[in-house]
């Protein structure tokens, strides 16, 4: 029904034509807490890989098609779309972007904002992907602390509902037949 503008996107990845508005189509519903983000898992160790290997003098394209062809997840998964659409002729900037979009992750989305910015202003991409990668560290250190801490107040249900009250009935019932038994 409504027409793809890209035509790099539609020969790539064909996805049948939504019946909803263009409109409607950004609209997203989450239920519950934002769950955990599982490019946190494997962004930092290749983030790290490529600020080494932009360390030592490789340029930006040598390092995607070296990450692509030695990782797997779904981060390598999306660079390597990244480097598909670029061997098509898309440019950077619009196939980082289009990685941003598919992926909805703010890691993914910090680091084609990174990527983009120092190619544009010069600055050193490595080091900017060094920074990123500590903090994708951080950001996976805090959310699995936010989820441990959510499993071990899971843990204490249990506690507090069966074995407390269990413990309290053993202590309490012998000393309730002494008193009835007038000792």
């Amino acid at each position: 029904m409504f027409a793809r503008t890209n035509n790099l996107e539609q020969r790539l990845f064909p996805k049948p034509q939504s019946q909803v508005p263009a409109s409607l189509s950004k609209l997203k519903i989450r239920w519950g807490s934002k769950s955990f983000d599982p490019y946190l898992l494997e962004m930092p160790q290749q983030i790290e890989l490529m600020s080494a290997m932009l360390n030592n003098g490789e340029n930006f394209y040598s390092v995607l098609t070296a990450q692509t062809a030695m990782s797997s997840g779904n981060f390598s998964m999306g660079l390597k779309r990244v480097k598909q659409r670029l061997e098509l002729g898309e440019s950077l900037e619009r196939a980082l972007e289009l990685l941003e979009h598919e992926s909805d992750s703010p890691m993914v989305s910090e680091f084609s904002n990174k990527v983009v910015i120092s190619l544009t202003r010069g600055t050193p991409m490595a080091q900017q992907l060094e920074f990123l990668s500590e903090t994708a560290r951080s950001q996976l250190r805090n959310q699995l602390l936010k989820q441990a801490g959510k499993n071990e107040l899971k843990m204490l249900v249990p506690m507090v509902f069966l074995i407390l009250p269990v413990t309290i009935l053993f202590a309490v019932f012998p000393s309730l037949q002494l008193l009835q038994s007038g000792l």
